[in-house]
């Protein structure tokens, strides 16, 4: 006689077994299935259910296209095959693990993922080209798991990229609504990826925190928003584009321009208005305030800054060309800038001191019209110095007689700076004509001449010859009078 425990631990095993060959394995969705349910084993060939670690779950031709998951599931890998239908896998509220290879698409045609539960790319599981998530809930990308060549749209809901993992060639999307989309980078790499936040009625909300090298391109519309994070972590993004809103969180530093892409920023860039902490420890008995948001300006392209920014950091230029084209306040916040290396230019208006070059670097420039048809003029509320590294790049329009200029509180112009004078056409002046270069609103004289153009000296470029004058205008200005 057989015994009961006996007997019943061989039931449980071949019931467990027929439970696994049923509910674990590898199949593909049937041409015509029964249902939609995920879960239902009529609905898959072999009549399985995908749902393990090392299950694919491939889908091709089918008559049912809105596939639903109501139980929690996990497998390698999903994959839809050349000629595949268009399907869209719905989560009403579950949970999908992707935790091999990730979603391959190569039907050639977009695939829909829509999740109201929870979405988990985990290991180094991707989302494929051709796949479109859309967030109601929540997604997550997990170890380095990568969002590959997909579409992310955050419709209210919550993208987290987790730990060292990268967004790769993604296009993520946060969506404003009544429930703003949310788009947690953390320190992941943004990768090549496009982030977009879209406005609404509660904007769409991008945040990044310490993501190391990438070439992201950011745009931020209406009241989006890309915040930088307080982690302790300097942020970078490839260009950052639109009218939406930047937040750089106190003693942060975002650097753009990675991409060399030439874009322009016409929203505004500030500090974080709730920072978790405003004060560093006491120096001397005294509370020293902590720095404000800082920007750089990095990579070939051109930044244009538009709007009236409140950044109370530095803005620093170490490549390419940033322009200021504001009509009010300054674009540049209201601390320094410092033109290491690059180009600064535009015809708005900068609130701080502004240095161009470091005295021993590769060279740095100012030029009011660069990019520009017209003669332009830049104002700049703090000091002017010109390092000797530096040159003052000046256009003058002979048919127009017109010509660029700065206007600056008070000027420096240190040994070995240069003056470039570019003439645009070459007619005639009238003798007696005069261009004010450098407009000095500061009561004090300009100090130093440039190398090239010491004064009284005058120089010939085409068929005008002009006379440089450093105590010109009000008696302190930088003159060019064209003399016979």
């Amino acid at each position: 006689m057989k015994s009961p425990i006996l007997s019943c631990a061989i039931i449980a095993a071949l019931s467990l077994g027929a439970l696994n060959a049923v509910y674990a394995d590898s199949a593909a969705w049937n041409a015509n299935p029964v249902d939609n349910d995920w879960s239902n084993p009529a609905n898959w060939t072999p009549a399985t259910v995908p749902n393990g670690p090392n299950d694919v779950a491939t889908f091709g031709v089918s008559s049912t296209t809105d596939v639903s998951i109501t139980a929690s599931i996990e497998v390698n890998s999903i994959v839809f095959s050349p000629g595949a239908s268009a399907f869209t896998i719905t989560l009403p509220a579950s949970v999908l693990t992707i935790s091999g290879a990730g979603i391959t698409n190569d039907s050639g045609i977009t695939q829909n993922f829509v999740t109201f539960g929870f979405i988990s790319f985990t290991g180094s599981a991707a989302a494929g080209g051709g796949t479109l998530l859309t967030c109601n809930g929540e997604i997550d990308f997990n170890d380095t798991a990568s969002a590959g060549d997909a579409t992310v749209v955050s419709n209210g809901g919550i993208v987290f990229f987790r730990d060292e993992l990268t967004a790769a060639n993604a296009t993520i999307i946060a969506n404003g609504s009544d429930q703003f989309g949310f788009v947690s980078m953390g320190s992941a790499s943004a990768g090549n990826a496009t982030l977009i936040a879209n406005g609404g009625t509660n904007g769409g909300f991008i945040e990044i925190d310490g993501n190391g090298p990438n070439t992201a391109r950011v745009e931020l519309y209406d009241n989006g928003t890309l915040y930088i994070g307080y982690g302790g972590q300097d942020a970078m993004v490839g260009s950052i584009e639109g009218d939406g809103e930047i937040i750089i969180g106190i003693g942060q530093n975002l650097s753009v321009g990675n991409n060399n892409l030439s874009t322009v920023f016409s929203g505004v860039i500030r500090d974080d208005p709730n920072p978790p902490n405003l004060e560093s420890p006491s120096v001397a008995g005294q509370i020293q305030p902590k720095a404000g948001g800082a920007l750089t300006k990095i990579g070939a392209g051109t930044l244009t800054l538009v709007g009236a920014s409140r950044y109370t950091g530095a803005t620093t230029v170490t490549a390419g060309v940033l322009k200021v084209g504001n009509k009010t306040r300054s674009a540049t916040g209201r601390r320094a800038v410092n033109v290491n290396a690059g180009t600064l230019g535009g015809t708005g208006t900068v609130a701080g001191i502004v240095t161009v070059g470091t005295g021993s670097g590769a060279g740095a420039f100012l030029e009011p019209s660069i990019g520009a048809i017209k003669p332009s003029s830049l104002s700049i509320q703090g000091a002017l110095t010109l390092k000797a590294d530096s040159t003052y790049t000046y256009k003058v329009n002979t048919n127009r007689a017109k010509a660029d200029k700065v206007i600056a509180n008070g000027v420096t112009i240190d040994s070995g700076a240069q003056l470039n004078f570019v003439a645009i056409a070459n007619k005639a002046l009238t003798p007696g004509k005069v261009f004010a270069a450098i407009s000095n609103t500061s009561a004090t004289p300009i100090s130093g001449t440039f190398a090239n153009l010491p004064d009284g000296s005058t120089f010939t470029v085409g068929r005008n010859t002009l006379q440089a004058n450093y105590e010109g205008g009000d008696g302190n200005d930088l003159t060019l009078t064209v003399v016979p």
